[in-house]
């Protein structure tokens, strides 16, 4: 029947005539590893009782039983299953955040490539790069741009990791190319450069 239906908790005695609570045990934990599992026997023994730790037997209820001792035993294994639901609702909200945040990381991810041309190098023919970022949003960028025969190329490292690294130099490669398409030397690019972050209180 556990094949077809689930159940939140099974109650077995040791001794059945056409299986014994052992046996169905290790039945139960090939199909599920999760079910409490509660076995009564009117033995103590430790062979038993190493075997239902081996199986993964819940809870070890000795005859006589009492019905104190077996409410006790079913109250015991309902707040270990209100303890793993609430646990499992914690990790589902979990799993959606960073879902949620992996999400959100590539989307920042493409636009700071778009928005810094990280990816437009292939407009460049003759170029060969490597560029391994150490995270997905890296303050380590380059950018090119062409004026007549002359190609101008540019390789910064931003302070810092991330978006603290990335944000504040995100206007960086843009006065790069305008400058490069007007033929600017690299000494006045950098001057430029160098003088915007200076206002933003981003260089020393």
């Amino acid at each position: 029947r556990l094949e077809h239906q689930t159940y939140a908790l099974v109650i077995s005695d040791i001794r059945m005539p056409e299986m014994d609570g052992i046996s169905m045990c290790r039945a139960i934990r090939e199909i599920d590893r999760d079910v409490p599992i509660i076995i009564v026997s009117a033995h103590n023994e430790a062979k038993l009782l190493q075997d239902s730790i081996d199986f993964g037997v819940t809870k070890y209820v000795v005859k006589p039983v009492s019905l104190p001792g077996l409410k006790q035993a079913v109250m015991s294994v309902a707040n270990m299953l209100e303890k793993k639901a609430i646990l499992d609702a914690k990790l589902d909200v979990l799993s959606a955040s960073l879902r949620e945040a992996e999400n959100a990381s590539e989307k920042l991810q493409s636009y700071v490539a778009r928005y810094m041309g990280i990816d437009q190098h292939e407009q460049f023919s003759g170029v060969r790069y490597l560029y391994l970022p150490k995270g997905e949003v890296s303050g380590d960028f380059y950018c090119m741009e062409r004026f007549g025969d002359t190609l101008y190329a540019m390789v910064a490292d931003g302070t810092g990791h991330g978006l603290a690294a990335i944000l504040p130099v995100l206007q960086v490669p843009r006065i790069f190319r305008e400058q490069a398409r007007r033929g600017f030397s690299l000494l006045t690019i950098a001057d430029t450069v160098n003088r915007t972050l200076h206002e933003q209180n981003l260089s020393e």
